[in-house]
């Protein structure tokens, strides 16, 4: 299904021509140096396509031919055809020879010279059995030729050899059947269903997070355990050579991070697209909802979002959430789209699918507000997101007292697979990971902050997993509500701002710092004790006539403190604090410079 999909994109992509998607066969390539050749192979200079003895990210970008070998190469050695590192075009790395690997190029040119008998083609084959690797010394940039990709042109054309059309005619034609293709076995794609050869490795898929440099694959046996009937590798799960190619190519165009189609949660890279672009757009607005708002933040989505469609789905998000009918911006045929969603984390060499969901755009559009909905809860600060996005949820998940990992990035504190299991909640509107609701609570116990998100996390948990404890949490505080947790978690922010503003905010917050975790978890142990202090302070008199009512009204729901309160009834606790904390201190313009927590 994940395949078929993205092989279906892939065609999609190609029959459009917008999105600049290598064609069947090819591949994108920055090209450092030409060199250029007379039709007898003698060299006639070397041209650079980047800046001056600089290699690197320069080059002009081209399409080269592709071959599954070469790009999966790594430590093995198998030559790209007509255009590669001077590794193997040139024969030389670094101050060293290189003289397995020319070999290699120049018999892969040979064999399309035989093929084709194109001038260009023979001119090359003719400069490479003349070449002597060592003259590159005599070059000017030598550094920058070494280390850079080279292309060859004949004298007096216009384009590069590999873009003659004798070449590409039969390339076309062929490159299903290249080099070590032609001893594959043949068998029923299980994409396509068509007869043809059968991929024995696919291409690597880069940028997915901690996979390597190399890139990582989705389809791998490497071990008998994982084979069947004596198989090997990708044998086990037949997938023709240019379904493979369609899915990788199109699979690596979405994982690009100038593509706009992916984003990072937690330790899960998601990609996204589908049936039309305005679908799409809606799809990246739905993932990143404050994105568009919002250019500096880091999750700002790319420059390409259409900014109607953008619009047209924020609006609808809030009126859904809201119990409201949508605003009807998008028309029926963008609603109807099918959307597709893939969330991969990498192990190793390979990778992992946490989650893959496919729905039209409507029913996505209805499931992320249902989400929303149960999110709703008063802001702390006029500045926060109204639609947070998952990776602010799972930013809420993380310590405020500044834990990092060993790499510096406090965001790594958050579990790897938490991120995927929220989102194939949100997107099927199953219940939210039980991990989601324990770890909130225990990062509140470690930093005794209780924020807009982790308020807003708890209460959607609480909505959606234990509806029955739960009853109706409401946005704001809730003065008829009396249950014993929500009327305790009232009480201590009522006494916290008693005791700030009797003995100060800093004195006051150690308040917070020395009671909190004691009042949430056995309120017994503690709120006779704070109620005891408080009448001592309400004796200094300033304060006494504003929160001796409030506490008395609070009081009056509660017939005995507690021994325990379970984990859901501390998040209850939690939501009472935070929403009678909000009405004592009032809402702010501006939060803090932390961020969105």
């Amino acid at each position: 299904m994940i395949l078929s999909a993205l092989h279906e994109y892939y065609q999609r992509m190609v029959n459009d021509g917008r999105f600049g998607i290598p064609l069947p066969g090819y591949t994108y390539q920055r090209i450092t140096h030409v060199v250029e050749i007379s039709e007898q192979g003698k060299l006639e200079r070397v041209i650079s396509l980047g800046e001056s003895g600089k290699s690197g990210g320069s080059g002009q970008r081209s399409l080269v031919p592709w071959t599954l070998e070469a790009a999966c190469r790594k430590s093995n050695v198998a030559a790209y055809v007509l255009v590669d590192k001077a590794k193997y075009s040139l024969g030389i790395e670094g101050d060293r020879l290189a003289p397995e690997h020319g070999r290699a190029f120049r018999d892969i040119v040979e064999e399309l010279g035989n093929a084709t008998q194109d001038v260009g083609i023979l001119a090359v084959l003719k400069f490479l059995r003349d070449w002597n690797p060592r003259t590159v010394s005599d070059w000017e940039h030598q550094d920058a030729v070494i280390s850079g990709i080279i292309a060859f042109k004949l004298q007096g054309d216009s384009c590069l050899v590999h873009e003659r059309p004798a070449f590409r005619k039969y390339w076309e034609k062929n490159w299903l059947n290249w080099g070590q293709n032609k001893f594959k076995i043949k068998a029923k794609c299980l994409v396509t269903g068509c007869v043809q050869n059968i991929a024995r490795i696919h291409q690597p898929l880069k940028e997915v997070k901690d996979s390597q440099t190399t890139g990582a694959a989705l389809v791998s046996f490497n071990k008998d355990a994982f084979s069947s009937y004596g198989k090997e590798q990708s044998y086990n799960a037949p997938v023709g050579e240019e379904a493979a190619f369609a899915y990788t190519t199109a699979l690596n165009h979405l994982l690009h991070k100038d593509n706009g189609h992916s984003i990072q949660i937690g330790g899960t890279t998601t990609v996204f697209w589908a049936d039309s672009p305005g679908a799409e757009d809606a799809i990246r607005t739905l993932m990143l909802p404050q994105a568009a708002d919002d250019a500096s933040g880091e999750e700002q989505c790319s420059r390409a979002t259409g900014a109607m469609t953008a619009q047209a789905v924020r609006e609808m998000l809030m009126a859904l959430s809201k119990a409201e009918s949508g605003p009807g911006s998008l028309g029926d045929g963008e609603l109807e789209s099918q959307c597709h969603i893939l969330g991969l984390q990498a192990n190793r060499a390979r990778l992992v699918v946490r989650f893959w969901h496919c729905s039209p755009l409507g029913e996505l559009v209805h499931a992320v507000a249902r989400h929303y909905a149960a999110l709703a809860i008063e802001r702390q600060y006029d500045s926060q997101p109204r639609l947070p996005s998952i990776r602010q949820l799972l930013c809420a998940t993380a310590s405020h007292q500044g834990r990092k990992s060993p790499h510096g990035n406090e965001f790594d504190t958050i579990p790897p697979i938490l991120g995927g299991a929220l989102v194939r909640s949100i997107l099927t509107g199953s219940c939210y990971p039980k991990s989601l609701f324990s770890i909130v609570l225990s990062r509140i116990r470690t930093d005794r902050q209780v924020t807009y998100l982790r308020a807003a996390t708890l209460k959607a948990c609480l909505l959606r997993n234990h509806p029955e404890i739960a009853g109706d949490i409401r946005e704001s505080l809730d003065e008829a509500r009396t249950d014993s947790p929500y009327l305790l978690g009232r009480l201590f922010a009522i006494l916290e701002k008693k005791q700030q503003g009797v003995l100060g905010y800093e004195l006051g917050g150690a308040f917070r710092d020395r009671y909190f975790n004691v009042a949430s978890a056995t309120p017994s142990r503690v709120f006779p004790e704070l109620l005891r202090c408080s009448r001592q302070h309400f004796k200094k008199g300033v304060f006494e006539n504003a929160y001796t009512k409030k506490i008395r009204d609070v009081l009056q729901g509660i017939d005995t403190f507690p021994a325990h309160l379970t984990l859901l009834e501390q998040g209850i606790f939690n939501i009472g604090y935070y929403q009678q904390k909000n009405v004592c201190h009032g809402k702010i313009n501006q939060e803090p410079s932390h961020g969105y927590h």
